[in-house]
């Protein structure tokens, strides 16, 4: 059977090749809207949408991803997915 042999460390060399694994690419803190901060957001979301049914779709998308601790990719068209409301 042949063998290679690896001289050094080889998750050094994937790391230059891999995206996730690059240091700079990781995010280092999470950053998420505080209480207050969602309470307007929805307040202001909400009034957008009694004053004109335009913005009902920006209310549920608001409120989902409070709710249901959706991130933004979570609710967004990718190639195998396109996000649809309504009939």
């Amino acid at each position: 059977m042949d063998e290679e042999l690896c001289l050094g460390n080889p998750s050094l060399i994937a790391r230059k090749d891999c995206k996730r694994l690059i240091k700079d690419a990781q995010i280092g803190e999470t950053k998420r809207l505080d209480q207050d901060q969602w309470q307007f957001l929805l307040d202001t979301a909400q009034r957008m949408a009694d004053e004109d049914s335009l913005y009902e779709r920006n209310l549920f998308l608001m409120a989902a991803m409070k709710v249901l601790f959706l991130r933004i990719s979570e609710l967004s068209e990718r190639s195998d997915w396109v996000p649809k409301t309504g009939g």
